[in-house]
């Protein structure tokens, strides 16, 4: 991490793997529909190195097949019945956060995931006033790895900013697709660690393991 890099002028987030821990629960969830279809138990990890993070056409297609427009419904019932309170912040991620809000920074969310779910999941957190925008899956013209979604975030936050200073911070390759895309700097969080041959192909303006790795050179930056 070098220390000549600029303060952002309004850092955007991923939710699922970047702010929360959902993994165990997601790949529950997919066990259970797969159940319902009576499909044969998976072995535990196997949503997380190819599936998590991306976009959910292509999750479903995959896992489904035939069945992923009736699996949708199944799925979304489910995490609506179950997804508060499963869920668990990464670890220094409201510090992060607060470090950011102390430093007069706007900041906005970026998910592939919907907002009927991601909504309430801020809220539950406590973590409402931390955000100018939020944009879901579907909610842009396409979802990432398209800058889309990003862009519309920056528009309903209403910052008349160059792109060029605003970070986005995730953890997948549609994550560094999206970044690139828009033109902004990309922070990847190191969360499953599967994405050598991107981050060789875009270069991230910086890598860390945690949150509070960042959270760390955030203050290094802040408090020149």
């Amino acid at each position: 991490m070098s220390n000549d890099i600029k303060t952002p002028k309004a850092v955007f987030f991923d939710w699922d793997g970047t702010l929360v821990d959902s993994l165990a629960f997601l790949e529950a969830a997919h066990d259970h529909i797969l159940n319902v279809f009576g499909k044969p138990a998976r072995e535990q990890g196997w949503f997380g190195a190819k599936y998590f993070g991306q976009p959910r056409e292509f999750i479903y297609t995959d896992i489904y097949e035939a069945q992923s427009e009736e699996a949708k419904p199944l799925f979304e019932a489910f995490v609506r019945e179950n997804h508060i309170g499963a869920l668990e912040p990464m670890d220094g991620a409201q510090e992060m956060l607060q470090t950011l809000k102390d430093h007069g920074v706007p900041m906005g969310v970026v998910t592939n995931k919907v907002r009927e779910f991601v909504g309430p999941e801020i809220e539950h957190f406590g973590w409402g006033h931390y955000f100018e925008s939020l944009v879901g899956a579907n909610e842009a013209s396409d979802d990432k790895p398209s800058a889309a979604p990003l862009l519309l975030a920056i528009e309903r936050a209403a910052l008349d900013l160059d792109i060029g200073d605003i970070w986005y911070v995730g953890d997948t390759r549609a994550d560094m697709g999206c970044a690139k895309n828009a033109g902004a700097k990309m922070v990847y969080l190191e969360y499953l660690s599967r994405d050598d041959e991107w981050l060789e192909k875009y270069p991230p303006l910086l890598r860390a393991k945690t949150c509070k790795e960042i959270t760390a050179f955030l203050l290094q930056i802040l408090e020149k």
